[in-house]
């Protein structure tokens, strides 16, 4: 039996993604160099589930500056930004953003230019109302490494961020956990936090922590400090040694006595993920 055929907006999104030159014309300057695409047709216009469907399906392909061009708010709209490749992307095509009302935003792979850059790529609107913000395996740092995070202090009702695998460090998530009142869900994982005391600063309101493959200088003291964070719901603090981003320095056994003592104190916690943790001093139950 044949599978069913998709309908016709996906077969549409589909045709387009495939066959841009087709559907789209290029706008050039005086020396003929591609400034942006527009649709050939100007009366089109794709409300935000059509924009996005379309937008996930160019991240099939390689996405570029004159590709995200494409997302001109004249005939789209975006309000969640889903980028799984930014690795080709500079300022120049993330200006695109601006103008668009933008919700959810996960920007992964961003290496061209900083998350701060990205940040500043944002209209007021989408500063002042963004709840999630994914920058995996990004860059926060420019050529001479230097390592700032105040830009994020500026998303005032962000709920949701994932700063795994980045440069993001101690002195950032103290930023980010006295300055963003609103958020509930962090992912850490593969950072170089190596202290998570500042998460204090939203205990009453942190309900899911991340720390995958994260190195800690005293695993006992971060229990210690999750044990506070009183209304948490999911927990991973796993490992996989066979990760490339793992380092295996400073990542101790867990104390069975320990762990125990800090879930004690989360009653509301639903998930915990300790898998690759080696749990020592483990005392078989009577």
């Amino acid at each position: 039996m044949n599978d069913s055929p998709g309908s016709l907006q996906n077969i549409c999104i589909e045709f387009i993604s495939r066959n841009l030159n087709s559907v789209f014309a290029a706008v050039e300057d005086v020396n003929g160099n591609i400034l942006k695409h527009v649709f050939k047709d100007n009366s089109i216009y794709l409300p935000a589930s059509v924009s996005e469907l379309l937008l996930s399906a160019l991240n099939e392909i390689t996405l570029t500056d004159q590709i995200l061009t494409l997302f001109d708010p004249s005939f789209t709209r975006l309000c969640d930004v889903y980028i799984k490749d930014a690795s080709h992307l500079s300022y120049k095509g993330l200006r695109v953003l601006r103008s668009h009302k933008i919700n959810e935003l996960a920007v992964i792979k961003l290496t061209n230019v900083t998350v701060n850059d990205l940040i500043g790529c944002l209209g007021e609107w989408t500063l002042q109302n963004l709840r999630l913000l994914n920058v995996s395996q990004s860059t926060f740092g420019n050529s001479e490494k230097v390592r700032v995070v105040i830009a994020l202090s500026k998303l005032k009702k962000l709920k949701c961020l994932d700063v795994s695998f980045t440069e993001f460090n101690t002195q950032g998530l103290q930023i980010i956990a006295s300055d963003l009142s609103c958020l509930e869900s962090l992912n850490i994982s593969g950072t170089i936090v190596s202290d998570i005391s500042p998460l204090r600063h939203c205990k009453d309101r942190l309900k899911s922590l991340t720390m995958y493959n994260l190195k800690l200088s005293c695993l006992k003291d971060s229990l210690q400090v999750v044990s506070e964070l009183r209304n948490l719901q999911h927990l991973d603090i796993s490992n996989d040694y066979e990760e490339p981003h793992f380092n295996s320095e400073g990542n101790s056994d867990v104390k069975f006595a320990d762990l125990v003592e800090a879930l004690n104190c989360l009653p509301l916690l639903i998930s915990l993920d300790l898998s690759g943790r080696h749990i020592s001093d483990v005392n078989p139950l009577k």
